[in-house]
């Protein structure tokens, strides 16, 4: 399956990184001197219990997101619906997008301009992004495995969510796994949400 993350910060580079680490074809979409470190050595990964260069595609351009199944959506909140709409003509038809921003309303902003379905994430990790193409993780989630983390999100792209009203996946409390990702519902929503 492949993956995009439109926004190649601090959380869609750990994201991506785990993705990648895991064995899933991941392109990170960014700003220009992180895409060039990205396609010069990998994306320089310093986790708590490892610190390796991760082989992963790159690109500036919003169109990268082509023929991904499955997008992490990572943008500054205030760039969200111009990001969005920069993505919405190259999204497939078959695609996922999972939203990782902070903000309340991110995940309707999104909706407004894509017509794939689009979930909310809550995100429970803390990273930074020290240089061009380097990612440093300080914790949360560090009991997470690539592998796991990885099959979190490809469960949610499998799984049949579903646009909020359109009912495919039932509003419910899904077991959280051991590494503490999951699928959770959200009530004043009666929609899902991705906890991560």
């Amino acid at each position: 399956m492949k993956i995009a993350v439109m926004g190649a910060g601090a959380v869609g580079c750990y994201f991506g990184g785990m993705l990648a680490r895991a064995g899933h074809p991941t392109v990170l979409i960014g700003r220009r001197a992180h895409v060039d470190a990205f396609r010069a050595g990998g994306l320089h990964f310093e986790g708590l219990k490892f610190d390796e260069h991760v082989p992963v595609e790159a690109s500036t351009e919003p169109e990268a997101v082509r023929g991904a199944q499955l997008v992490l959506f990572c943008v500054k909140s205030t760039d969200t619906e111009k990001a969005a709409a920069q993505i919405a003509p190259h999204l497939a038809a078959d695609a996922l997008v999972v939203n990782l921003q902070n903000g309340v309303d991110n995940t309707e902003r999104i909706q407004s301009r894509v017509t794939c379905p689009v979930i909310p994430a809550v995100v429970y990790v803390a990273t930074e992004m020290k240089g061009p193409g380097h990612l440093k993780h300080h914790g949360r989630g560090e009991d997470r495995t690539e592998k796991r983390t990885a099959s979190c999100l490809v469960q949610s792209r499998n799984c049949g969510i579903a646009a909020p009203g359109e009912g495919a996946l039932e509003p419910r409390v899904t077991p959280r796994a051991a590494s503490g990702a999951g699928l959770q519902a959200n009530p004043a929503r009666g929609a899902e949400r991705l906890c991560l």
